[in-house]
């Protein structure tokens, strides 16, 4: 983000926020979202329409259809997020999933590009050549909520950019949420 776009995420409903849990990861805190709070945070920024990439440290802790992590225009257009039990997927008109440990915590990162490459790095597994469709992505940045399925669970650390996160970089950053 840059100039007077405000990448700050806000929910302004109190009911809706996640709750802040100290040593939530180890000795780490966390967000804790719950979907009986239909959370969700949202920002007037967007990543980009030719990429979306993202960078999560996530658990769900109650299995549903689509958590969402991270979307766009409410989920409609590209998405990541814990897809069914024990699948992460990502979206851009076509499901492309792979599988995740129910109930873990995951080190998660996805590209989607716009000619219906994706890639899913999870635990140091790099998952390519993935078909996830070609939609265009626009639309404000929606993290832990995904078209109206909202996480169930924990994230914590969370980036989301526009940009080619190649296979060396998603390898830089699963091994730094590792460590």
């Amino acid at each position: 983000c840059s100039g007077s776009t405000n990448c700050d995420l806000t929910q302004i409903t109190n009911s809706k926020r996640a709750s802040y849990v100290q040593n939530c990861f180890g000795a780490f805190p966390c967000l804790r979202f719950t979907s009986a709070a239909l959370t969700g945070y949202a920002s007037s920024a967007t990543i980009g329409t030719a990429y979306q990439s993202s960078s999560v440290v996530a658990q769900r802790t109650t299995s549903s259809s689509q958590d969402g992590l991270l979307s766009q225009s409410g989920g409609s257009t590209c998405s990541t997020f814990f897809y069914t039990s024990g699948n992460v997927g990502v979206y851009r008109g076509t499901i492309a999933s792979v599988n995740a440990v129910e109930g873990s915590w995951h080190a998660i990162n996805a590209f989607l590009n716009s000619t219906t490459v994706a890639a899913i790095m999870i635990d140091g597994l790099d998952n390519t050549g993935l078909n996830s469709g070609s939609s265009a992505c626009s639309g404000n940045v929606i993290v832990a909520n995904n078209s109206g399925h909202p996480l169930n669970g924990n994230i914590a650390e969370f980036g989301g950019f526009s940009g080619n996160l190649v296979s060396g970089s998603r390898t830089v950053l699963n091994n730094n949420q590792h460590t």
